[in-house]
């Protein structure tokens, strides 16, 4: 399988974020792909984030978010635009954005990033993110109801999927980071 360019847009059509993935395979839970370690993610600030750890994305079908997983240690550069490089480590190594089900295309893959994120640190502490800045979001760029009480209830229901270890938390990245290093496979 090959590379796509993913990009994570903000309401409605605004991209935030873009990175080329290796696309990795789908299972039950949806398709996988690999960010591959130190490959720019670019931001639309103009930084660029750098992880020094493989992250694999899960991609659901048809649910409100899609995921960002690693093993710990998680953690990245941020080259930015004016020269400067800021080191973050200890990064959780889940993190889900709330957003529109991911649309799969053939300029690749695309989601509307709908400022919620759920986070699960290397404890196993799950804590939701952003909460405050969903309402000014909302009102700043018009975001429709009906989108805001879906990434509320998705929201929900993501926690408590991280909470119980269930799938695709449960270690069900581990596999695909597998795929991923596997020298045959790149």
């Amino acid at each position: 399988m090959g590379f796509r360019t993913a990009r994570k847009l903000k309401y409605p059509d605004r991209i935030n974020a873009s990175w080329s993935e290796r696309v990795l395979g789908r299972d039950e839970h949806g398709e996988w792909a690999v960010l591959p370690a130190g490959s720019p993610v670019r931001r639309a600030s103009g930084t660029i984030l750098r992880y020094s750890t493989d992250q694999v994305f899960c991609y659901p079908y048809d649910c409100w978010w899609v995921a960002r997983m690693g093993v710990p240690p998680v953690g990245f550069r941020a080259h930015r635009a004016d020269g400067s490089v800021r080191i973050f480590d200890g990064v959780e190594p889940d993190r889900v954005d709330i957003s529109t089900p991911a649309r799969v295309g053939a300029d690749g893959v695309s989601f509307v990033d709908l400022t919620l994120d759920v986070v699960r640190d290397r404890h196993g502490v799950v804590t939701v993110l952003d909460e405050d800045e969903m309402a000014a979001d909302v009102a700043r760029y018009s975001v429709p109801a009906r989108h805001v009480e879906t990434a509320r209830r998705s929201c929900a229901e993501v926690a408590a999927l991280m909470l119980a270890g269930e799938p695709p938390f449960d270690g069900s990245a581990l596999r695909w980071l597998t795929v991923a290093a596997d020298p045959s496979f790149r």
